[in-house]
């Protein structure tokens, strides 16, 4: 930010409402009696133009908003920040609070702004900075104003712009004024049913598109649900051609385009590997001879052995770092630890590509949206006896073949040379290869029950625990860790021992137990009743019929439960329960029971089958979850022998 920034005079299209009544308090808390905050303006004017002199194209963002606070907590809303960063300056800063009056609102200006830089998380040094400030004498009825400049230095980089909040918005407005000869082209996501205006018209030389909304609702937040980019309406903008000087200049008219940009960014990076790379790979595929074999050693180790720490500055955001210097290091980002795999598996002859990729986060195709948007990642991605995989080094314990559960079913740019490159489609991991499979022998005393316990865990689900385990700081918080994820029965569930077992990182995880569980068994009378649904946590994933979006899913799944359970002596069955099942596209599950002697063998299967669940499909999701939770009250009924 310029300091002289703060001293420019306010001259943008917007003017200022020191004198505005404050009869709108009382019109906007009959409209919304519910809201907190409601944003009066949301207005953003994009200003784009060739530079005649360089032939570059010049963006200007002027970013405008007005909000009215109808609660008495208003000064939570008082600190206010605006983020840049090496590709975006940010200047002409102006904000005021507006304190309601009798009649009207005076005004007090925000005269301090500090900067700062952002840093959290993993985060060791980001490119982001912080502009922060705070609106002085928020309270309720008052208002606050703030408009900003950002100069944007790569066209790439255009804003998007969300008509909606998570506050009701009264006036929402995009525009785009740019010279006529630049082909702009707008990309429009949850607008189908959205009433908006969109107009375009040329004004001397210079074209303007406007896209106005009034009276947009506000969106709620669901942690259960898919990004806001999957329901609110938006728009983003593309430069795809300009002319200058007679001639055309590509920016984004397709893929291709946006691959030979990155392209250009990292064809320098990896030209010579180092003798003590060389060697060390060299020692970790030593013995290995086949394409598979070598590329999971090296994997492997990379996961292992190189921290994952974000640190991106400037182009350092999108060019990846030295594979010598990321080994010498032992840390690095997302496209680190992508270089030092690229650059390792290609010494050792595997056919291995840069790779770039959006998480899950991000609805978008590359075919529609060929922009820096539609990816936030970078991976490797490795082709053996023609088909890929896909690695992702910045998380541990992933087997090849188990891609990071956030790119999931995400289309991956991968670069195969200067020229060519692919689109391939990260599958989403079956049920099957993340099941968790328990089987327990169990027996009566009393009424208690005693049993031992063999548990199998696959995949995500063993990425997790691993995790969860390796966090531990003594034996009690590693047998909680155990218990967490077997425990049975009711609250008198007791783990009396337990043996854990991970042999590598291509094994299941595996615990071996025993147990207790007191007061389990009912007796009346003659009679005893024994549940052999000894886990129900299926029971308990009904969807609220207050959700208003889709249900997103971290992951499939599918759990299988063994139960044997003999009769003890003395008595007779004489009930078992019925079998049951049900399936969907989404989910399914089957209860069955079989007797062979004294034996009774219970075997629960139960399987979620896809990442996202349609808002469309809730009904028939909570009336499986209804049959499951009455199977779940079904008992063996048998009698003392007389």
């Amino acid at each position: 930010m310029k300091k002289s920034a703060l001293l420019i005079p306010f001259i943008f299209g917007f003017v200022f409402t020191f004198a505005q009544s404050v009869d709108i308090i009382e019109k906007m808390r009959q409209k919304y009696p519910d809201a907190r905050v409601v944003q009066l303006e949301d207005k953003t004017t994009v200003e784009i133009s060739i530079n005649q002199a360089t032939g570059k194209l010049e963006i200007i963002n002027k970013v405008y908003e007005k909000q009215l606070y109808l609660t008495d907590r208003a000064s939570l809303y008082s600190d206010r920040s605006i983020s840049y960063n090496s590709f975006i300056d940010v200047d002409n800063i102006k904000a005021v609070t507006y304190v309601p009056g009798e009649k009207k609102y005076t005004p007090i200006k925000v005269k301090e702004f500090k900067e700062k830089e952002e840093l959290g998380g993993s985060t060791f040094k980001d490119d982001v900075r912080n502009i922060t400030f705070r609106y002085p004498s928020l309270q309720n009825g008052a208002m606050s104003e703030l408009y900003y400049e950002e100069t944007v230095k790569e066209p790439r980089f255009l804003t998007s712009f969300y008509f909606g909040s998570f506050r009701p918005v009264i006036n929402s407005e995009f525009t785009i004024i740019a010279d006529k000869d630049i082909h702009i082209d707008f990309k429009k996501f949850n607008m189908d049913t959205f009433k908006y205006e969109f107009t375009q018209e040329e004004k001397k030389g210079k074209i303007h598109y406007r896209f106005t909304a009034k009276n947009v609702p506000e969106f709620d937040s669901e942690n259960d649900a898919p990004n806001i980019r999957y329901y609110v309406p938006h728009v983003i903008p593309i430069i795809r051609t300009y002319t200058y000087k007679g001639k055309e200049i590509p920016v984004l008219r397709n893929v291709a385009d946006l691959y030979h940009w990155y392209y250009s960014l990292l064809k320098n990076i990896n030209q010579e590997i180092s003798p003590e790379l060389k060697a060390l790979t060299d020692s970790i595929t030593k013995g290995k001879t086949s394409e598979t074999d070598i590329t999971k050693a090296i994997y492997y180790w990379v996961q292992k052995n190189i921290k994952y720490v974000a640190f991106e500055e400037g182009l350092g955001g999108f060019v990846p770092r030295e594979a010598n210097e990321v080994c010498e290091k032992r840390y690095g980002d997302c496209k680190d630890n992508s270089s030092i795999l690229v650059a390792m598996l290609r010494y050792k002859g595997i056919r291995a590509y840069y790779t770039w990729i959006g998480t899950r986060s991000i609805p978008y195709t590359y075919e529609e949206v060929p922009t820096p948007i539609s990816d936030n990642h970078m991976i490797c991605t490795v082709e053996i006896d023609g088909k890929y995989y896909y690695l992702d080094a910045t998380g541990n314990h992933h087997p090849l073949g188990l891609p990071s559960s956030f790119i999931q079913g995400k289309e991956a740019l991968i670069g195969i040379d200067s020229v060519h490159y692919d689109i391939g489609v990260v599958p989403i991991v079956p049920p099957n290869q993340n099941a968790f499979i328990d089987s327990v022998t169990i027996s009566v005393s009393g009424d208690k029950i005693t049993g031992k316990g063999k548990a199998q865990i696959n995949g995500y689900l063993k990425v997790q625990t691993v995790y969860s385990l390796e966090g531990v700081k003594n034996k009690t918080e590693e047998k909680d860790i155990v218990k967490r994820d077997i425990e049975k029965g009711n609250n008198k569930f007791y783990l009396n021992d337990y043996k854990i077992i991970n042999q590598s990182i291509d094994s299941p995880l595996y615990f071996t137990y025993d147990f207790t569980i007191e007061d389990y068994l009912q007796e009346v009378d003659d009679e005893v009743y024994l549940n052999l649904n000894l886990e129900q946590e299926a029971s308990q994933i009904k969807i609220r019929k207050t959700k208003k979006y889709d249900l997103e899913l971290d992951n499939t799944l599918q759990t299988l439960t063994l139960v044997e359970f003999e009769i003890p002596n003395g008595y007779e069955l004489t009930y078992l329960p019925p079998n049951s099942s049900k399936s969907s596209d989404f989910m399914e599950y089957a209860i069955s029971y079989t007797r062979r002697g004294n034996k009774i063998i219970y075997k629960h299967e139960f399987a979620y089958k896809k990442l996202l669940i349609k808002k469309a499909q809730f009904e028939e999701w909570n009336n499986i979850v209804k049959s499951i939770s009455k199977q779940y009250r079904e008992v063996l009924i048998f009698k003392k022998i007389q």
